[in-house]
């Protein structure tokens, strides 16, 4: 059977913020003009949603307008300029681990009822 996997809490309406400084494609610690917008941590971010290849990353640690991150959840890390558009929106992740979560507690139930006879 498949394990639960992590889902992450979403907030209304996806408020964005922006890259208060240019990053890497393995700077793993970003400064956001305003991380007061996004979720309690662990959660989702997406750098550069608005742009033709944006990147997910899981984020694991706010603290002021600093944020630890890992990289390449989806998409390829890569480069961003200071300015980027960043928010917490609904992703692919999102999706696929909230269908593996229910075809998980499905085959759960079909076991327990053919258990139970």
């Amino acid at each position: 059977h498949m394990p639960q996997l992590e889902m992450y809490q979403a907030i209304a309406n996806s408020p964005s913020t922006t890259l208060a400084i240019g990053i890497n494609d393995t700077e793993t610690h970003i400064t956001l003009t305003d991380a007061s917008v996004l979720p309690n941590a662990p959660n989702l971010l997406v750098l550069g949603y608005d742009t033709n290849y944006p990147e997910t990353c899981l984020y694991t640690s706010i603290a002021g307008n600093a944020v630890t991150l890992v990289r390449g959840t989806e998409g390829v890390a890569t480069s961003f300029n200071s300015g980027t558009n960043v928010a917490r929106i609904f992703t692919a992740k999102d999706y696929n681990v909230v269908i593996n979560n229910i075809k998980d507690l499905n085959t759960k139930q079909i076991a327990l009822s053919i258990a139970l006879g």
